[in-house]
């Protein structure tokens, strides 16, 4: 790169910065659950072996707090958010929603909460009911008012749609699994149906080519152990021989997966008449990410470690979805003496925010968006 156009770059960012206000730093927050926290997102192994070595949370792939250029924490970089700070984690529900929030606020700092809760409601175990969905518009409620309550003037809460399980079950559950015939054998933990390919990688792992080559008593130990395994993540870590057993299980009923999926659009509909509910509440705006539903997801958006979480890529993508609404918060037209743009003065209301009660005609940050790659 020639002299001149480091200066010129240089003092590009410099400006930006001093226009965005530094030294206001900012931080992210993130509610949540293991869609937050990039369960299983590792899905790029190429054995049987490796990828039960990459079963777990990939935080650094989470759309909302990963490190990653197209994560939502690095998106705002320019906008003067210097950290992010989360208190999601696997299986929370919307009743967990005011807990994490209280835990987020806890330290002074941040000014955007991104939530990302729904989808364990959805999903439930063979047999057991849907929750209320009055009492999870109590949670929403709790949670909406502590937050705008909480946060400083100006600040955003940004709540994100539930995707559409019913969607995922019809993409995944043709697909081959590294473990199993297929993600429907893996989802009903169909122990007959373990792959021998991989019982094989698995059995020359723990005990050497030649013994499993040569000694089946060795590849029924293996077989005994991946049993056992298994066992062990539905029981301890997922309380659940898998998770969203009502929608993905073969032994769920028609009656079963169509409740889940009425439940699925209405507490989508639900989250967004909520947000418009709370908007503007204390000087808080609250938006709903809109399109996570109706979003058709390709294989390679799904993990093939669980046939159920986003993959890496999907995380990707899932931040693309998120970040409009973001980006539309932190660029609408600023006209008022603290920097928040009141009611009266909303861009899609009057876009010269002409009715600023003596401000004159906003400005608005230009930061041009960015189309990101998934990595």
């Amino acid at each position: 790169m020639m002299i001149w156009q480091l200066l010129v770059r240089t003092t590009f960012t410099l400006l930006f910065v001093l226009a965005m206000g530094a030294g206001q730093a900012e931080e992210l927050g993130a509610i949540g659950d293991s869609i937050s926290t990039a369960m299983d997102a590792d899905d790029v192994c190429g054995d049987a072996v490796e990828c039960i070595e990459n079963i777990g949370e990939d935080w650094g792939y989470s759309f909302v707090t990963g490190v990653q250029s197209w994560s939502v924490r690095s998106r705002l970089l320019p906008f003067g958010f210097s950290s992010a700070r989360t208190a999601a984690y696997n299986g929370a529900e919307w009743d967990d929603a005011l807990a994490q929030a209280q835990e987020l606020m806890a330290v002074p700092g941040v000014s955007l909460v991104v939530i990302e809760l729904g989808g364990n409601d959805v999903c439930q175990g063979l047999g057991e009911p849907l929750p209320s969905l009055d009492v999870i518009e109590m949670h929403i409620d709790q949670t909406l008012t502590y937050l705008t309550d909480t946060l400083p003037s100006g600040g955003h809460v940004v709540v994100a749609e539930v995707p559409d399980v019913s969607r995922l079950r019809e993409i995944m559950r043709f697909q081959p699994h590294f473990l199993f015939s297929s993600c429907q054998a893996l989802w009903d933990l169909d122990y007959d149906a373990l792959s021998d390919d991989a019982v094989m990688d698995v059995c020359e792992d723990m005990y050497g080519e030649w013994l499993c080559d040569n000694v089946s008593e060795f590849r029924d130990l293996t077989r005994e152990w991946l049993e056992e395994l298994l066992e062990w993540l539905s029981e301890d870590v997922f309380d659940d021989p898998f998770p969203c057993a009502n929608v993905l299980n073969s032994a769920s009923t028609e009656e079963a997966r169509a409740a889940a999926a009425q439940f699925n659009q209405k507490l989508n509909g639900l989250l967004a008449r909520k947000a418009r509910e709370y908007t503007d509440r204390n000087g808080v705006r609250v938006l709903l990410a809109g399109g996570i539903y109706d979003h058709p997801y390709a294989v390679d958006e799904v993990s093939g470690l669980d046939c159920f979480h986003p993959s890496r890529g999907g995380q990707a993508y899932l931040a693309n979805l998120i970040w409009p609404a973001i980006y539309d918060a932190l660029t609408e037209p600023d006209c008022s003496a603290d920097g928040y743009c009141n009611p009266d003065c909303r861009r899609s209301a009057d876009p010269d925010c002409k009715k600023g009660k003596g401000q004159g005609k906003a400005q608005t940050r230009t930061l041009p968006i960015v189309q990101q790659t998934p990595e």
